[in-house]
């Protein structure tokens, strides 16, 4: 039987990484559960994201 690994993914670009491509970051909470996020060791770009809504245009 295979064996299955699980995949990370980057906390800044949302791209899977392979083994030895991330660091982690455990964010400790003093009122609940931590959370630990990988982020590509090199910097990467966040992905691009729409701020705001944009109307729809008036057909003619």
């Amino acid at each position: 039987m295979r064996e299955r690994r699980r995949v990370k993914l980057c906390g800044r670009c949302d791209k899977p990484m392979q083994d030895g491509e991330y660091e982690a970051y455990v964010n400790h909470s003093p009122t609940g559960a931590s959370a630990t996020v990988y982020l590509h060791k090199e910097l990467c770009k966040r992905p691009p994201t729409q701020t705001v809504s944009v109307p729809d245009r008036p057909r003619r």
